[in-house]
């Protein structure tokens, strides 16, 4: 098996901006309360990480597949 240099590096490169992101925000605010506006952007985050994941994949794909989703959300 063959492993890839650019490949390697790509990895190693979103493995540093996920890491990075992370510990940023923790460095952020650990040492702020957090109540308020803050707190209620905090609880946000998971709803709009989800839908920036998911929106594109219903919009981009056929009729069948958004209505199975508009489905989905109503239940």
């Amino acid at each position: 098996m063959r492993v890839d240099p650019l490949m390697i590096a790509t990895f190693l490169g979103m493995l540093a901006l996920t890491y990075g992101a992370r510990i940023g925000g923790y460095l952020l605010v650990r040492r702020r309360p957090i109540d308020g506006r803050l707190k209620g952007v905090l609880e946000a985050v998971p709803v709009t990480v989800l839908a920036a994941i998911i929106a594109p994949a219903v919009f981009a794909t056929g009729p069948a597949e958004s209505l199975a989703a508009l489905a989905t959300l109503l239940l």
